[in-house]
């Protein structure tokens, strides 16, 4: 047995990989007309792999992924890419299952932005909603808004999960 955990721990560690059973509570996107699903990291989760949304405004791909922070505010990324390198002005606003307003971000913290291969700009923005209910929150609603007033709508539904989770040097 001990020789058969060093051979473990030795295939471990040549190949830079590791395997481990989790569960994620993760928003599941529900996803409409004109929107596919996407994943917010090439490695990592299998069952829950898709926990965004993409979406095309104008010349423009739209992505959003919704996240419980460890604080347990809902905190919403969105990555804007297109042909113009320009920070796209938004506002993220976030709705529960009733279609109240639970909060509003006008001006989102522009967290990087870069040119991509292909000549796209992407821009990646982050709003934190401080929730007090959010382990209670199942369903939310992102609208996301540019500055000529154009709305998008992501639909997503709160869901823990069991999973396996891929770690690796390579990603």
């Amino acid at each position: 047995m001990q020789s058969f955990l060093k051979l473990f721990v030795l295939l471990f560690l040549v190949s830079g990989c590791a395997v481990v059973p989790t569960t994620r509570d993760y928003y599941r996107p529900i996803v409409g007309e004109g929107q596919v699903e996407v994943a917010s990291i090439v490695c990592g989760y299998q069952r829950t792999k898709y926990d965004g949304i993409e979406q095309t405004l104008d010349s423009r791909s739209v992505r959003v992924f919704p996240k419980v922070a460890e604080n347990g505010n809902v905190e919403v990324s969105v990555e804007i890419a297109g042909p113009d390198s320009r920070a796209v002005p938004i506002a993220i606003q976030l709705y529960d299952d009733k279609g109240q307003i639970l909060g509003k971000s006008e001006q989102p913290h522009l967290k990087v932005q870069f040119q991509y291969d292909g000549g796209l700009y992407r821009s990646y923005y982050v709003a934190s909603f401080p929730i007090a209910t959010s382990d209670q929150l199942t369903d939310i609603e992102i609208l996301i808004k540019d500055k000529d007033n154009k709305v998008l709508v992501f639909k997503f539904e709160r869901t823990v999960l069991a999973d396996v989770f891929f770690a690796s040097i390579n990603c």
